[in-house]
């Protein structure tokens, strides 16, 4: 049946192949024609319908994103209306290199403390593996993005009134629309990401203590010190060298002091200890 139903005019049956015939080159090339048009039909026309998008970012934004957020919804709308409704983080069906970056940062917010589950990180990428990709998957990434950084910026301690923002500023100061069009635009958007954390020293410090402590936490956590009465400076007790590898893995004291099995309390123990008091807020 298949035989009869072959181009008479071209010569190329076209399954010749299943019926064990051997393929022209002609009918080879031709093939491959008729798959990248196919290729081209499925994906190539494949973006987000214009309406589609318009109907889903008018909606209602989701109570879990926040109250920013949600105060922001407007604006965001607006800047998809000012590009006339298309997607921000999809091209052609295909997640863009900004969506890969969005999603890749909120994997990773437990970096800056927070839960990657609070934003959805399992379902967003399963939803980038969709293809194409449909218009909620933009409205949704938007959402669970500008979630992650007005939490990131401000921090998730929320008060009646809102957000408890820092001094220097003020979740009115939240401009939705340039982050997304920042992001979006960006020859490096995880770079541009990374820009969005806050500058502040004790930001940076805090960071860094939190991934010590976890780094710490998954070897098993700090050494105990066995209790007894108060060492002062100057006196010898088998306690100061379990002291010294806890004032080291906090990083108070240098490595190499630490692994000394002397047992008086020399200077450098005394000046590591008093760090430590400072840096907890105890009288040193």
């Amino acid at each position: 049946m298949f035989a009869q139903n072959h181009d008479r005019s071209s010569g190329i049956t076209p399954f010749g192949c299943l019926l064990g015939k051997r393929p022209s080159a002609r009918s080879i090339m031709q093939s491959c024609r008729t798959a990248a048009l196919i290729f081209c039909c499925l994906f190539s026309g494949a973006s987000v319908n214009a309406a589609d998008l318009r109907s889903v970012i008018e909606a209602a934004p989701e109570r879990g994103w926040g109250l920013i957020v949600e105060r922001s919804w407007p604006s965001v709308s607006r800047f998809y209306q000012e590009r006339d409704f298309t997607p921000v983080w999809s091209l052609d069906g295909r997640p863009t290199a900004a969506a890969e970056a969005a999603v890749a940062a909120i994997r990773q917010s437990g970096r800056e403390g927070l839960a990657p589950s609070h934003y959805r990180a399992d379902a967003l990428e399963a939803d980038m593996a969709a293809m194409p990709l449909p218009a909620t998957f933009d409205r949704q990434l938007t959402g669970e993005f500008l979630h992650f950084v007005s939490e990131l910026q401000f921090g998730r301690l929320a008060t009646p009134d809102g957000y408890a923002g820092s001094d220097a500023q003020s979740p009115d100061q939240f401009d939705a629309a340039a982050i997304l069009a920042t992001v979006s635009t960006a020859a490096d958007p995880a770079q541009a990401i990374r820009q969005l954390a806050p500058f502040a020293a004790q930001y940076r410090s805090l960071r860094r203590a939190l991934a010590l402590y976890r780094e710490n936490a998954a070897r098993g956590g700090w050494e105990p010190v066995a209790a007894g009465q108060t060492i002062k400076p100057g006196m010898s007790d088998p306690r100061v060298p379990s002291i010294r590898k806890r004032l080291a893995a906090s990083g108070d004291l240098p490595p190499a002091l630490a692994e000394s099995g002397d047992e008086r309390y020399d200077e450098a123990t005394r000046l590591a200890m008093e760090s430590l008091q400072r840096r907890y807020g105890l009288d040193a």
